[in-house]
């Protein structure tokens, strides 16, 4: 994953930073395999069932007795995100590698329904912990901040019935880095004088 823009001056940004899509995409594929769906085997078992909110093809519908998750994603506006790791080193001999590392700050929102509503939800929240959660999570660059609030159970009313309905915020961490190529002086020549005449030519690299 990762994504590059080239600008008017020609020169290319490479990074590493996911977009809303691609981060919902590892969180979804993680949370079927949780709830214990196989969403390479059965992936329309996983995907109707974990789903995420703002499909372009529109939400299908679901009933009152079937279980659901609907993941929604958006980036924080922390003040941890608003530093910046910056290096410069040697590219070749005309130019030097420019890398920005930072930290952003997503907040997502998981909106359990059905029966098993609540108890889903304290699955994935317990899950989450798990090594392998961990290593899944990590090989996309993101890490849960541990400190959040349990599932909150609360039904939802709609067309005259109860439907039962649990939510549970997350937040992660995601480390990115941005890798921009500028041009450098290769040599520098420098000119030495007196008041009569030159006195040496010198050749920097």
């Amino acid at each position: 994953m990762g994504t590059t823009s080239t600008f008017p001056n020609q020169q290319t940004l490479a990074s590493t930073a996911l977009t809303p899509d691609s981060l919902l995409t590892v969180l979804q594929k993680l949370v079927a395999q949780i709830l214990g769906f196989n969403p390479t085997s059965n992936t329309d078992a996983a995907y109707s069932s974990v789903r995420v909110e703002w499909p372009e093809e529109g939400q299908p519908g679901f009933t009152i007795d079937s279980d659901y998750v609907f993941l929604r994603a958006t980036e924080d506006d922390d003040d941890y995100a608003h530093l910046r790791d910056t290096k410069y080193a040697t590219n070749d001999q005309q130019s030097v590698r420019l890398t920005m590392t930072y930290i952003r700050v997503w907040r997502v929102h998981l909106t359990f329904y059905g029966p098993a509503s609540f108890d889903h939800a304290r699955l994935v929240a317990d899950a989450m912990f798990l090594d392998w959660v961990h290593d899944a999570l990590a090989a996309s660059s993101l890490f849960l901040i541990t400190d959040f609030a349990r599932p909150v159970y609360a039904p939802e009313r709609f067309q005259g019935q109860w439907w039962k309905r649990t939510d549970l915020e997350l937040r992660f961490n995601e480390r990115v880095v941005d890798t921009l190529i500028l041009p450098s002086i290769a040599s520098s020549e420098v000119l030495i004088y007196d008041a009569a005449a030159k006195l040496a030519d010198l050749t920097i690299t």
